[in-house]
């Protein structure tokens, strides 16, 4: 979609599907040095993809990425709509 390197991963949490995106974004979206975003975004009970963002998070390096990404699919919380 965006960037060459993306990961992709569904979270089930208090009665809700998530979709966990990070992603390195195309040079025209860069913002401030950091080129790796998370995004998580809810989704309805049929499965499609609800393109209303919970959450973002912006890296400046992959590695970073890595880690966020690993961090959010650990700890997100959808009450608070933070990383616990």
């Amino acid at each position: 979609m965006f960037g060459r390197w993306q990961k992709k991963d569904f979270v089930d949490k208090d009665g809700g599907r998530y979709f966990v995106s990070t992603v390195k974004l195309p040079a025209d979206m860069i913002c401030e040095s950091h080129p790796f975003e998370t995004m998580i975004f809810p989704m309805d009970p049929d499965g499609t993809i609800v393109f209303h963002e919970l959450f973002c998070d912006r890296y400046g390096s992959q590695a970073e990425a890595e880690r966020g990404h690993e961090r959010v699919l650990a700890g997100w919380n959808p009450t608070t709509r933070s990383i616990d």
